[in-house]
């Protein structure tokens, strides 16, 4: 039996503050890293493990626990070998979900999307991908610049000289 499925107590210390947060059972479940982490610990450590997560805020941690709490019992996700992988569909087919990403603005939709990547919750990180990119979806360059606050690197001779140069590019928009 792993450490994972044991009684172990896990305590996530977030934000530079390194506010405790305790990992709930369906966190660990979800999480590969997590389960990789305690699967790791040598048995004869102490039960009470704490893991310094000192890159995400406690809010965004506990935004993470609400998914995979929703989400436990969902079955495990099957990986796609890579011969078949398919241009992905940005439609959020479940509900709730939909409904839990648009009560997020895009800041805390892209830290729980850095956190899904580090914890390697790969339904939570599709999830967060799928709802930028209905973001992104149906707007000019010139929206996504200022949605982003990209600032352009070309002088405004620069930028003239490319829109004639690639006037192909623009009649995508």
């Amino acid at each position: 039996m792993s450490r994972s499925d044991n009684n172990v107590t896990l305590t996530l210390l977030c934000g530079e503050d390194k506010q405790p947060v305790a990992a709930t059972r369906a966190l660990i479940n979800c999480s590969n890293t997590l389960k990789t982490c305690l699967d790791d610990t040598p048995e004869g450590m102490s039960e009470d493990i704490t893991l310094p997560l000192s890159a995400f805020a406690s809010e965004d941690i506990l935004r993470v626990i609400e998914w995979c709490e929703h989400h436990q019992h969902d079955p495990p996700q099957a990986e796609e070998p890579f011969e078949q992988y398919q241009q992905p569909d940005p439609t959020i087919n479940d509900g709730w979900d939909r409904e839990w990403v648009r009560s997020l603005d895009k800041y805390a939709l892209y830290a729980l999307m850095e956190a899904a990547n580090f914890l390697e919750i790969t339904p939570l990180l599709e999830t967060c991908a799928k709802a930028i990119a209905n973001m992104m979806s149906n707007k000019t360059y010139l929206q996504l610049r200022e949605e982003f606050q990209v600032e352009t690197d070309y002088t405004p001779e620069e930028e003239e000289h490319l829109k004639n140069t690639l006037k192909w590019a623009q009649d995508l928009n």
